[in-house]
């Protein structure tokens, strides 16, 4: 911080381009102190992986929570044009890029806002990259809501104390795990 402190001190940087960058952070990273969920990215290897996992049927429905800028939605939706998919986004920047990425896609649609207020109950698959503070409470709404034979998969973060049907270890740059429960055989 200090380095870049006395770099931006004697760049002279004007005032406005201070607060343009504060404004545009928190554009991008409006519920990570509340939500206490940063913005993470699904990558390609990621996406595919995912894929190998969900039913293997021509109907089926996903949630994406915190869908971010949409990568996940835009690469199932290229694929399967017959699933519906559905991201939900609650930080303005990302669903506005996630928005314009999914334009033209009618299988795919976007929610703004908090997913903690949306039902679970309509999908086959739910989908979350969070982080670990908001898992117990996931694993409890997937447990309430979710329909019996409904997968919950989580990039990266485990439900504390609940092991998952399957691991799926991918072979990124992060070492991504894909951790895929079943809500309704654990009530």
């Amino acid at each position: 911080f200090v380095p870049a402190l006395a770099l931006g001190l004697s760049l002279q940087v004007p005032a406005w381009l201070w607060l343009a960058a504060a404004a545009l952070l928190a554009l991008i990273y409006w519920n990570a102190g509340r939500g206490r969920v940063p913005l993470y990215l699904t990558g390609p290897a990621t996406q595919i992986a995912l894929e190998t996992l969900l039913p293997a049927r021509e109907r089926t429905s996903l949630v994406d929570l915190g869908c971010g800028l949409g990568g996940p939605l835009g690469f199932l939706a290229r694929r399967h044009p017959e699933w519906q998919l559905t991201g939900i986004e609650s930080a303005p920047l990302p669903f506005a890029w996630a928005w314009l990425r999914l334009r033209g896609q009618p299988n795919a649609r976007l929610v703004y806002g908090d997913f903690w207020g949306q039902d679970l109950g309509g999908y086959d698959v739910v989908y979350a990259f969070l982080s670990p503070e908001p898992m117990p409470r996931l694993w409890d709404k997937a447990r309430r809501e979710m329909k019996p034979g409904a997968l919950l998969i989580s990039n990266s973060f485990a439900v504390p104390g609940i092991d998952p049907e399957r691991r799926l270890v991918v072979d990124d740059i992060r070492r991504s795990t894909l951790l895929v429960y079943v809500p309704s055989t654990r009530r």
